[in-house]
C-alpha cells in the first residue's frame, strides 16, 4: 500500500537551499528526497523517545523511580533495555553448549 503524500511549501533561506540543490545530485537524489532524508535523521531520535515513553507508560509498574527530569527517565529506559538485551542474549536452560 503507498504511503499518503500531502503537498507542503516550505520557504527556505537562500543558503540551506544552495546547499540542497549542491548536495542532492551528489548523493544521487532530488531536492525533495534529500530534505525528505534530512527530516526523517533528524525524527528519528525523538521518535525512538517517544516510542520508548509510550512502551514506559503501557508498563506503569515496571519504572524503577520517579524522576525530575527527561533526562533521567531517558537514561533509565536506556538501563532497562541494556537489561533486557542481556537477557535475551543469554542461552536458555534448554539450550546445549558445545
Amino acid at each position: 500500500m503507498p504511503t499518503e503524500k500531502r503537498r507542503i511549501i516550505v520557504s527556505l533561506p537562500a543558503k540551506i537551499l544552495k546547499d540542497v540543490e549542491w548536495l542532492a545530485p551528489l548523493e544521487d537524489m532530488t531536492r525533495d528526497e534529500l530534505i525528505l532524508v534530512a527530516i526523517k535523521r533528524f525524527l528519528k531520535p525523538h521518535l525512538d523517545i517517544r516510542k520508548q515513553v509510550l512502551r514506559a507508560a503501557a508498563n506503569p509498574g515496571r519504572l524503577s523511580a520517579p524522576f525530575d527530569t527527561a533526562e533521567e527517565f531517558i537514561a533509565d529506559l536506556h538501563k532497562e533495555t541494556k537489561k533486557l538485551s542481556a537477557k535475551r542474549t543469554k542461552p536458555s536452560s534448554r539450550e546445549t553448549v558445545g
